[in-house]
């Protein structure tokens, strides 16, 4: 049981940091096409 709690916290700070990943690369991304606007 212990190491199932174990699991299921690691895998939601993967998705954290998936959504950060994908949140910055969405603000670089939005960044480029204003400077090409």
């Amino acid at each position: 049981v212990v190491n199932q709690r174990k699991n299921k916290e690691v895998s939601i700070s993967r998705r954290r940091l998936l959504l950060r990943h994908s949140i910055l690369l969405l603000g670089a991304i939005e960044q480029d096409f204003k400077q090409l606007l």
